[in-house]
């Protein structure tokens, strides 16, 4: 009732975003017997963290398949789950090597690093490629932070 109120006078979006941010600011999440916590300040964001991007079963195989002193690659880093979970797995002697173009999500990955004190993650706000170029990179939905391509409305 609330909601469609709200949508019905175009202020949905952010009353919902505001109380995301007040009520829902951190998330704690679980994963192999390791618990992390992800800034979730946004209804998306917070819905993507609770079900790990409907990744949780290959996160956790792939986490339970470390050891430390691993070096991982994490290429699309997105907000930093595979790889602040991946940075507990391996340690100290361990290294994160993390790549995120999109430059709002690689802020959150940052905050994200900071909050959970990933101190073996190595941060790129890069994309990688077959070649070195300069190129666009396109979201699929407007807004979108997670899913990109290299041509404007292909959905993966």
């Amino acid at each position: 009732m609330i909601g469609k109120f709200l949508r019905a006078i175009g202020i949905y979006k952010p009353v919902c975003d505001l109380f995301y941010k007040a009520f829902h600011a951190r998330t704690s999440l679980e994963v192999a017997g390791i618990q992390k916590t992800f800034f979730s300040a946004s209804p998306e964001l917070y819905r993507r963290i609770v079900n790990v991007g409907g990744e949780r079963e290959q996160l956790s195989v792939f986490l339970n398949k470390l050891v430390p002193g691993d070096v991982v690659w994490d290429v699309g880093a997105f907000i930093g789950m595979f790889s602040i979970f991946s940075s507990e797995r391996v340690g100290n002697t361990g290294r994160v090597i993390t790549f995120e173009p999109e430059p709002g999500t690689f802020k959150l990955l940052q905050e994200n690093c900071k909050l959970n004190n990933a101190d073996n993650i190595t941060l790129f706000n890069a994309a990688l490629y077959d070649s070195t170029d300069k190129g666009m990179i396109f979201a699929s939905k407007e807004n979108e932070n997670a899913i990109h391509s290299l041509r404007p409305g292909e959905h993966l």
